[in-house]
């Protein structure tokens, strides 16, 4: 048993060894030097994201707050489809972004686009509760905000990224 073993960890060793060779001369092909935008823009992609289905979270978190206390179905209901909206239009943009060559900025902002449309209309419908979005996270001066406010939502990085 002991043999085989240690056959094993020569094997799985040397396997390692040849793919990790193989992965670096792909890296390093002329060939594969259009992955690098990608590669290089993707995890802000995925950031933007990330940081959007939290917002998301938030969101939900307060329409179900607000509607705890003062119910009203109907509008409830359009707050509900218009976040399902919203979290769609996250991963479709994702999608796009991850299937995307040449990824800059600017294409990360417009795969985006549906999805910041959709959280706009879901924060216009909770304004008049008395939520108030903020457009950087931070801090917020009280006296700056609107009478009546009762929650303040920070928008998500992807509404304030490069657009040209």
């Amino acid at each position: 048993m002991k043999k085989l073993a240690r056959i094993c960890g020569v094997a799985c060793t040397l396997s390692g060894l040849i793919l990790g060779v193989a992965m670096i001369a792909v890296g390093m092909s002329p060939g594969c030097a259009h992955l690098a935008p990608v590669i290089n823009n993707l995890p802000q992609a995925e950031a933007y994201a990330k940081d959007a289905q939290v917002a998301l979270v938030v969101v939900r978190a307060t329409e179900q707050a607000i509607f705890a206390t003062a119910p009203n179905p109907a509008l409830q209901a359009k707050i509900e489809i218009g976040i399902s909206d919203a979290q769609v239009a996250i991963d479709a943009g994702l999608k796009i972004c991850q299937g995307t060559q040449a990824l800059s900025q600017v294409q990360i902002a417009e795969a985006f686009q549906d999805f910041q449309t959709a959280y706009v209309n879901v924060m216009a419908l909770l304004g008049p509760l008395g939520v108030q979005r903020v457009g950087a996270p931070g801090r917020v001066s009280v006296r700056s905000l609107p009478p009546g406010t009762r929650y303040v939502i920070s928008d998500p990085a992807i509404l304030s990224a490069p657009r040209s």
